[in-house]
């Protein structure tokens, strides 16, 4: 279905596919996704009902396999035209040096894949910046004054917010008084 290794896999086994040779196999997201899409007709013969159990063979096997981090061929948005990578292309220079077995890809992408996307600390200031934890104290360095302009404008923003707040208080109070000023004539 997704054309991708069968992450925990699903073996279908409908009645209507018994003299299919070979086991059906499908990674466990892509089989849910697609049920649930598709009112849990089967993927194969889109006959009633899809009758599923967990590929107990299959799962070791595809657990066993050796992969590299698929982050090598991602491009990110802070990266040159010149550095894209198509289908079959070797991982970036500065790339992650990560193989090692599927189950153990999602511990890496998590938390050690030098490729790991990271926002910026100035985001909330302005910087939309995408990086990776392999240029992140770059970043931080060369965007030093652009980061601190960032900062100073919206100090200045927030000080105009709180000189309009202190108006409009100013403002309920005084006409507070006059309507009480008023009760009292």
């Amino acid at each position: 279905l997704c054309s991708q290794i069968a992450n925990n896999a699903m073996e279908l086994t409908c009645d209507e596919h018994e003299e299919q040779e070979g086991t059906l196999v499908i990674g466990e997201q892509c089989l849910m996704k697609y049920l649930k899409e598709n009112n849990n007709k089967c993927p194969i013969g889109k006959h009633g009902t899809c009758n599923y159990v967990k590929g107990r063979t299959a799962r070791k096997y595809i657990c066993d396999l050796k992969v590299i981090c698929p982050r090598q061929f991602m491009k990110h948005s802070n990266q040159k035209e010149e550095n894209e990578t198509k289908e079959g292309d070797t991982p970036m220079g500065n790339g992650c040096i990560f193989k090692g077995k599927i189950h153990e890809m999602k511990e890496h992408l998590e938390n050690a894949c030098s490729l790991k996307t990271l926002k910026c600390k100035f985001k909330e200031f302005g910087c939309d910046e995408i990086l990776c934890s392999s240029n992140f104290e770059e970043h931080m360095e060369l965007q030093m004054k652009k980061h601190l302009n960032l900062l100073s404008n919206y100090i200045a923003s927030f000080q105009n917010e709180i000189k309009q707040s202190q108006l409009n208080e100013t403002n309920q109070t005084v006409i507070f008084a006059l309507k009480c000023f008023y009760l009292l004539i």
